[in-house]
């Protein structure tokens, strides 16, 4: 797929988009880093946070770092990965978020949370891949492709970077 291609797919996701549902984009991160500010240490609240994201809904990633933080576990209803929950529990115990978190996308997750103004990362999810893909089921391929930061990644955050500037 061309950079091209990519870049009409967000102009025109952008376009449709209502006016809340545009600044509601806009605010989200610092709406993120403002409610993870509640919960405690910015850079531990949104290593957990970053750490549970995957194949999580974020009611239920909100949900499960506030426990985590409060009482040290997940709690009931977390959907994700086992290894994720350990790399939470090592972000707890006082280990630094960058050296646990591994993954362009929670990486990028995280610097997105305690950066939501500076940042310059562009965290590419299934959400962003479908959206460029135009479907919602994706292959393993497809997927690969997506989350391959040589490839479909740089290119993905390349087009966000250049549409972003431009709205």
């Amino acid at each position: 797929m061309q950079s091209h291609v990519i870049e009409r797919r967000i102009r025109r996701a952008l376009d449709k988009a209502s006016p809340v549902m545009y600044i509601d984009g806009v605010r989200w991160y610092q709406d993120a880093h403002t409610w993870a500010c509640t919960i405690g240490r910015i850079e531990t609240v949104s290593g957990i946070i970053a750490a549970l994201s995957p194949v999580t809904k974020w009611a239920i990633n909100v949900r499960s770092a506030k426990n985590m933080m409060h009482y040290g576990k997940v709690g009931s209803g977390y959907t994700g990965y086992k290894a994720n929950v350990r790399k939470a529990e090592r972000i707890l115990e006082v280990a630094l978020p960058l050296d646990v978190l591994v993954g362009h996308k929670v990486r990028a997750f995280y610097d997105n949370i305690i950066r939501p103004c500076e940042s310059e990362a562009v965290t590419v999810d299934t959400h962003i891949l479908r959206l460029i893909l135009g479907k919602e089921v994706l292959s393993r391929a497809e997927l690969n492709w997506g989350f391959d930061t040589k490839w479909g990644n740089g290119m993905i955050q390349g087009a966000y970077r250049k549409v972003s500037r431009q709205y």
